[in-house]
């Protein structure tokens, strides 16, 4: 009767520290305050449908310089794209990560 009733008590104290565990790590995965506090903002244009922006992108880095490509589709969804960019030309999308792709003047949706 004492054997199970030990057995029974540890069994239980190892449910509580492995629930209190898992609690703390999973807690742990949430951003902080101070981490979406840190989170870079954009102010978006005003678009109406089958209109398009491009707005400076506050994650580029120095030496690979991109701009945001907003573009407001019929059904007034948003989608974004980081379109790469040098000296104010654009640079279409490569098929190959590390490479900027070919320069482009005007380079815009087609609605």
């Amino acid at each position: 009767m004492k054997r199970k009733l030990l057995v029974s008590l540890v069994v239980l104290a190892l449910l509580i520290g492995i629930a209190a565990v898992a609690q703390i790590f999973l807690s742990s995965l949430n951003p902080s305050d101070r981490a979406y506090a840190n989170v870079p903002r954009i102010r978006l244009p005003a678009l109406k449908p089958e209109a398009f922006a491009y707005v400076s992108d506050p994650t580029a880095l120095d030496n690979r310089p991109t701009e945001l490509l907003l573009v407001r589709r019929r059904d007034a969804s948003l989608k974004v794209w980081r379109i790469p960019t040098r000296d104010g030309i654009h640079f279409l999308p490569d098929i190959h990560w590390w490479r900027e792709g070919i320069p482009c003047q005007r380079f815009e949706p087609d609605f």
